[in-house]
């Protein structure tokens, strides 16, 4: 069996399991912060309600979620990070969709194990940048873009992630996806989003939250 092919349909081996989630850790990475950078940002900047999103992003952080950013232009950096984080997500939750719906053959248990080893990679990847910046190689830059409780969500969210793999077999495989489908369609999330562009919104978010 050659290396792509055992890549390809997600092996269960250790040693293939660690290079696809090395693989899908630097491809996420770099897919990631580009589509934030390239496309989130620039789109949500030619937007008229601009002006309104920056500043409710920040203040939703801020007294939402107690992460205290420097400004509203670090808060608007992580924001639209965040909102790339959502293809992840989707990604690897689509594709074990067909080991839910068809049922678990050879290739849809491919298709399942690379959606949670996406996630892996990706989580591990995130925590290993956080670390990088915290320790200083990117200047206080870096550390102002990593306020101590975003630090504190992203290892309790990334520590579930990294154990995704483990559920990616017969029977667990809609572990992964349950997680990702919580994760991105959950009250907490849907409600930043419309407390972030909707005059008003304030205390329904709230009423939410609590």
């Amino acid at each position: 069996m050659t290396l792509i092919w055992r890549l390809l349909s997600a092996e269960p081996t250790l040693e293939v399991q660690i290079c696809l989630a090395i693989l899908h850790a630097i491809a996420w990475q770099l897919a990631v912060r580009r589509l934030a950078v390239r496309v989130i940002s620039p789109w949500i900047n030619r937007q008229s309600w601009a002006p309104v999103y920056k500043r409710r992003s920040h203040d939703t952080l801020t007294n939402g979620y107690g992460v205290h950013f420097k400004d509203e232009a670090d808060a608007f950096k992580f924001s639209s990070l965040f909102a790339a984080f959502v293809a992840i997500h989707l990604v690897g939750g689509a594709l074990c969709i067909p080991s839910l719906l068809i049922g678990q053959t050879p290739f849809t248990m491919a298709l399942a194990a690379q959606g949670a080893l996406i996630e892996c990679g990706w989580e591990a990847s995130d925590l290993a940048v956080r670390v990088w910046q915290l320790c200083g190689f990117e200047g206080q830059a870096g550390r102002d873009i990593n306020p101590p409780m975003l630090v504190f969500f992203a290892v309790c969210h990334h520590l579930m992630g990294t154990s995704a793999p483990s559920s990616s077999r017969p029977p667990h495989v809609s572990t992964p996806f349950v997680a990702r489908g919580v994760a991105r369609l959950s009250p907490f999330n849907i409600s930043r989003i419309s407390y972030d562009v909707r005059p008003g919104y304030t205390s329904r978010r709230r009423s939410v939250l609590a």
